[in-house]
């Protein structure tokens, strides 16, 4: 067997943004990356546009990927893509595990690290697998274990890279990738995880979609289950969606199968027209009992709706920045979940939202055991935390300690009006609601 380790270091930008408030550009710290072990008999296969579909392209490169598949060993080989555009008739189908290895794998496309690699038609460095926005799919994986690394992946009708709907799949990851263009309103998507266990996304720039540039979804029989997506810059796509919609920049629902328990951590979202920019749950409220996951330490900016929002119980968000986002709800939207959402430690200004910065509780849904504190909320046009309290009075929350960019007792009061809800009481209030009057400790919001 074959174990290396490399060492990845990145980089930390800031600029100044509104309310002369610093935001974070990106920060990556740097890690060791260790790779496992391979079977003795795993093989290289090499495949070149100026190859030929003959033999096992193991000493002289094949044409296509899926000769190199069909070629490739049930488990452990890597197959090695040299530069070229690709045009393809047919999706690639991945079903057997393997790596597949572009010419940049390893290598950091996003905008924001200001990476030297440029989309299509590029720096000719790139292997571009190129549908001609003529097939669905560009790469649909069929196995477990499977890692894709270091492509353009472009120009499909449907998600660019796909899995399938009906049979469970675990360990996919997806690393280091240029991934774009996908036309249909509805199907327009970057990646689509539906039934994958244990899935990775990360350090991938993803754009120029018309649905969700990362979805974590759900098939006919199961769903996705702790996916961690971190890294990635997701921008520039949802025009096929809008409120209401599930066209999400990031997007993880369990349609009432099992619990999501998503990460997604370190991303940056902008320029998305769709719908909420970073979604955890159903849209349709049937994942409101099921356990979310971890919403962390990410940037959203112009977006068109909610910077997040929360349609599951049992999910932290924590250590985000939200701006610039315009919507018909709040920044941050605990929608549908029924309990124990803890938003904290984000960094909230310069939003736009119709009726709130934070807001908990939809028309049907007794939100309990919500937490905002340590927040940092101002500049907002509507500057305000509600909560909304179906049952009339039974709701509960603790908001204390958060931000409002004042330290004037009513002034903040003012942010913090009573709950509403049907039948509520004028001035009724569930829980803690003492804000910070005294300063801010900003710590936590330079990341």
């Amino acid at each position: 067997m074959v174990v290396s380790a490399v060492f990845v270091g990145l980089r930390t930008r800031f600029g100044r943004i509104g309310c002369g408030t610093w935001r974070r550009g990106v920060l990556l710290s740097g890690f060791w990356v260790i790779a496992a072990s391979v079977p003795a008999t795993a093989a290289d296969r090499l495949v070149a546009p100026n190859g030929a579909n003959r033999g096992d392209c193991s000493v002289t490169a094949c044409l296509t990927i899926q000769y190199a598949v069909s070629q490739a060993n049930p488990t452990g080989d890597t197959i090695r893509v040299g530069v070229g555009t690709y045009s393809l008739g047919a999706a690639i189908t991945i079903d057997k595990s393997l790596t597949l290895r572009g010419p940049q794998w390893g290598v950091d496309p996003r905008p924001g690290v200001v990476s030297a690699r440029v989309a299509f038609p590029g720096a000719g460095s790139e292997a571009i697998l190129d549908g001609s926005g003529v097939i669905a799919n560009i790469l649909v994986i069929q196995a477990n274990d499977v890692v894709v690394d270091g492509f353009e992946v472009y120009n499909s009708t449907d998600a660019l890279i796909e899995t399938p709907s009906r049979t469970p799949i675990s360990n996919v990851q997806i690393r280091n990738n240029i991934i774009h263009k996908a036309s249909s309103a509805t199907l327009g998507k970057g990646i689509r995880f539906q039934q994958v266990a244990n899935g990775l996304v990360e350090y991938n720039n993803v754009f120029d979609v018309t649905d969700s540039g990362v979805e974590v979804g759900a098939g006919t029989s199961g769903n996705s289950t702790d996916a961690l997506v971190q890294y990635n810059e997701v921008h520039d796509l949802g025009a096929g969606g809008g409120p209401g919609t599930a066209s999400s920049a990031l997007y993880a629902f369990s349609a009432s199968f099992l619990d999501i328990n998503v990460t997604f951590k370190r991303n940056v979202v902008y320029n998305h027209a769709g719908d909420d920019a970073i979604k955890v749950g159903s849209t349709d409220g049937r994942d409101t009992a099921r356990v979310g996951g971890l919403v962390i330490d990410n940037i959203v900016h112009d977006a068109a709706q909610d910077g997040i929002t929360i349609n599951a119980s049992s999910t932290l968000v924590q250590g985000n920045e939200v701006y610039r986002c315009g919507s018909s709800s709040a920044a941050i939207y605990v929608e549908h979940a029924s309990s124990a959402v803890t938003i904290k430690k984000n960094n909230l200004h310069d939003n736009s939202g119709d009726v709130a910065t934070i807001l908990i509780g939809d028309a049907a849904v007794t939100p309990r055991g919500m937490i905002v504190e340590q927040n940092r909320i101002e500049c907002n046009s509507r500057n305000l935390f509600l909560l909304r309290d179906p049952a009339v009075g039974t709701a509960t929350v603790d908001a204390s300690g958060n931000w409002w960019g004042a330290i004037d007792v009513a002034a903040i009061a003012s942010h913090v009006p009573a709950t509403v809800g049907v039948g509520l009481p004028s001035g009724r209030r569930n829980g803690d609601l003492t804000a910070l009057v005294s300063g801010v400790d900003l710590s936590h919001h330079r990341r």
